[in-house]
């Protein structure tokens, strides 16, 4: 059997001015290890420089990773995006997932996440 992976996000709002959302990624595998499993995801849609500068440098923000669209922040740099994600991803174990979504036949916004995660992109939306 293989598993199953259901997205939801469970929260929108604002904290500290910064308007977040938290997705939670829950596998339900096929065996007794590794049955159940949360992993929580900052969104980053329309981020400004101060959100993302926010989301790099606090403990608080130590998550599982990052679910980012850089062409909402143009005035965001390509520094800051990879400070951000690698804080939102220190809180998981091996790594922080980066996802990133795209508009339909699109793949310019996916292709830059992943270069700004140095070839680490773990899902995409289209």
């Amino acid at each position: 059997m293989g598993h199953l992976s259901k997205t939801m996000m469970v929260h929108q709002g604002e904290t500290a001015g910064l308007a977040v959302a938290v997705w939670l990624v829950v596998a339900v595998g096929s065996s007794l290890q590794g049955a159940l499993g949360l992993r929580v995801l900052v969104d980053l849609n329309l981020a400004t420089r101060a959100d993302v500068s926010l989301v790099s440098t606090s403990a608080a923000f130590a998550v599982n990773g990052s679910w980012i669209i850089t062409g909402n922040s143009p005035a965001v740099t390509a520094p800051e995006w990879q400070a951000a994600m690698a804080n939102l991803g220190s809180g998981g174990h091996g790594g922080g997932l980066v996802v990133s979504e795209d508009n339909p036949t699109a793949t310019v916004e996916c292709r830059a996440v992943r270069a700004l995660a140095r070839g680490s992109l773990n899902a995409t939306f289209q």
